[in-house]
């Protein structure tokens, strides 16, 4: 740099994602968390062979029994890091333990997530590790007393929801699902490649704790359709459908629709070991 010329100096401990030459993302945002005001999610949920699923799983990690797949489709909305914006996902995780030298960990696994924004799916895939990658998800569709969602990806459809016989849970039911799912951790594998992609730069495995409230909840029947497709038609998700679609259904664990508040706790996921 030439003379008189001052660079750029990264500050200790400011919250920086990419191009971070700009500056710390400080503007409307603390970094600290994520805060989801308003989401509506639909869950389908199955229970699969355990030792397919674990073909799936990273070293240190095992499947839990029963292997409990959670397909579900979330409306995220009023998410303070979008400045109040939103967008749709839908992730699917593996009921599964973690086994290090320091941490024993159970919660679920995230196998991927698809989202329809590139804000939440960069910042997820830098900072958190999280296997996003973009789909087009429109909201979900209600019509006959039914429900359902679905993701594509150029035109090709790689997944579709459907959930239907819901009933509205009472207080007393509202409460105890919300305390089983309460402190339930999100676990996955932080990796992104050396520069050449003949290694890893980052790679290990991470814990996110999250916090919310459930305002009201139904359950019922669902189920899940994975479409397996050609590289040519969807070159970002096709071998990622392909396993999916072939984990078996052992039993139908049926459907929840849920809607309330989340609060992912940015500053406290730390790596395992």
């Amino acid at each position: 740099m030439s003379r008189g010329q001052k660079g750029f100096q990264f500050e200790k401990g400011a919250p920086y994602v990419m191009p971070a030459h700009f500056g710390a993302a400080r503007e409307g945002w603390d970094g600290k968390r994520a805060h989801y005001e308003d989401n509506t999610a639909l869950t389908v949920l199955y229970a699969t062979e355990p030792a397919q699923a674990a073909r799936l799983l990273p070293p240190g990690f095992s499947v839990a029994e029963p292997a409990v797949v959670s397909v579900s489709f979330v409306m995220c909305r009023g998410v303070d890091f979008m400045a109040g914006g939103g967008y749709n996902l839908v992730a699917v995780n593996l009921a599964a333990r973690y086994r290090g030298k320091r941490d024993r960990v159970e919660g679920n696994f995230s196998l991927v997530l698809w989202e329809n924004d590139f804000f939440p799916i960069v910042l997820g895939r830098e900072v958190l590790g999280a296997p996003k990658l973009f789909g087009t998800i429109p909201d979900a569709w209600r019509r006959d007393g039914r429900q359902g969602f679905n993701v594509s990806e150029y035109g090709t459809l790689l997944l579709e929801g459907e959930l239907w016989d819901l009933r509205r849970l009472e207080e007393p039911e509202r409460k105890a699902l919300a305390a089983q799912v309460e402190g339930q951790l999100w676990m996955g594998w932080k990796y992104i490649p050396s520069c050449d992609l003949r290694g890893a730069d980052v790679s290990f495995a991470t814990v996110l704790p999250a916090r919310g409230e459930i305002r009201e909840a139904w359950m019922g029947q669902g189920q899940v359709t994975f479409h397996e497709t050609p590289w040519e038609r969807a070159p970002l998700s096709s071998r990622v459908v392909k396993a999916l679609a072939r984990l078996p259904v052992v039993q139908n664990l049926g459907s929840v629709v849920t809607r309330g508040w989340q609060d992912l706790l940015i500053s406290e996921q730390r790596p395992l070991g």
